[in-house]
């Protein structure tokens, strides 16, 4: 037995068939909520409009035309663990400062203010690249084999301006 249950909600401008408008269902133990339409689904609270999911799956919370995945605009808490599979890129994170026990990124993790953590970890992965003006200040780690002391490097400007990588370790 099909035990779904649908409401149909159907207007001048989306026609009437199954296939048009928009429906409610319950369905099992899911609730659907489908809009047949080449239009946004959009949740209203106390008069105003609080999320959008677009009609390419990109969702605006306080945001009505989100241009990524999931684009909030306002503060978000996390009480778990957020993980970033790319560079991690933020003008504030914390009024500018990363305040956190630990920061692991695959990628590049850029803060405009100072980054308080209880460890960072350099892997030492990927090349290294020319030391300049526009990256003074990167540290950069190199594993060694066996017999081999590791080193740590900070990209640093000389006495004769120059810039260069500096062994700190």
């Amino acid at each position: 037995a099909d035990d779904r249950v649908e409401l149909f909600l159907h207007n001048s401008d989306s026609g009437v068939t199954i296939n048009d408008g928009a429906n409610f269902s319950l369905w099992l133990n899911d609730v659907y909520l489908t809009n047949r339409e080449l239009g946004d689904i959009k949740f209203y609270n106390g008069g105003m409009e609080r999320m959008t999911i677009k009609n390419n799956g990109n969702v605006g919370i306080g945001i009505a035309s989100p241009v990524v995945k999931l684009h909030v605009n306002g503060q978000i808490l996390a009480n778990g663990e957020i993980q970033s599979l790319g560079p991690l890129r933020s003008t504030n994170l914390i009024t500018g400062d990363i305040d956190s026990a630990n920061i692991y990124n695959s990628g590049n993790v850029t803060a405009s203010g100072d980054i308080n953590t209880k460890s960072i970890r350099l892997t030492g992965e990927g090349t290294k690249p020319a030391c300049s003006v526009s990256i003074t200040g990167t540290l950069w780690f190199t594993k060694s084999v066996s017999g081999i002391r590791d080193k740590l490097e900070i990209c640093a400007k000389t006495a004769s301006d120059n810039y260069s990588w500096q062994v700190v370790f």
